[in-house]
């Protein structure tokens, strides 16, 4: 949780402002003092961290914003969001299905061929791309 803690302070300070402390505590006095009465939302992206306990100390730290601030944890671990629910009364949880080879072959070939589809039965929607 250090580690985030850090990054959490670099995101919020626009820089790697800790003082070089590794101090799990003081690193989220830093946090409640850069978050206190503003509005926010905070995105901790591919959690897996599942200390109930270290969770606990951190979501003190960071739920001291605004009305309107908000938290977006997204895991590969159900039981990472289940330790933050924990906690969390107006908590949800939103479980996403894996996606289709056929969506994922539509989200790489739009990105890899600049806007034209090749599907994966070797069809091409929109301009083939020139040989």
């Amino acid at each position: 949780m250090v580690e985030v803690a850090k990054r959490i302070i670099t995101a919020i300070r626009g820089g790697y402002d800790h003082h070089g402390s590794d101090n799990l505590s003081y690193l989220e006095k830093c946090i409640a003092n850069s978050l206190f009465g503003k509005t926010y939302l905070l995105v901790l992206d591919d959690v897996w961290n599942e200390d109930y306990v270290k969770w606990v100390k951190l979501k003190g730290s960071i739920e001291l914003g605004a009305v309107g601030s908000g938290i977006l944890v997204t895991t590969q671990k159900e039981r990472v969001a289940d330790v933050i629910m924990m906690r969390a009364p107006k908590t949800t949880t939103i479980r996403l299905e894996l996606l289709s080879e056929e969506h994922c072959w539509c989200i790489f070939s739009e990105l890899a061929f600049a806007g034209r589809v090749y599907t994966v039965g070797g069809n091409w929607q929109g301009d083939r791309p020139e040989e």
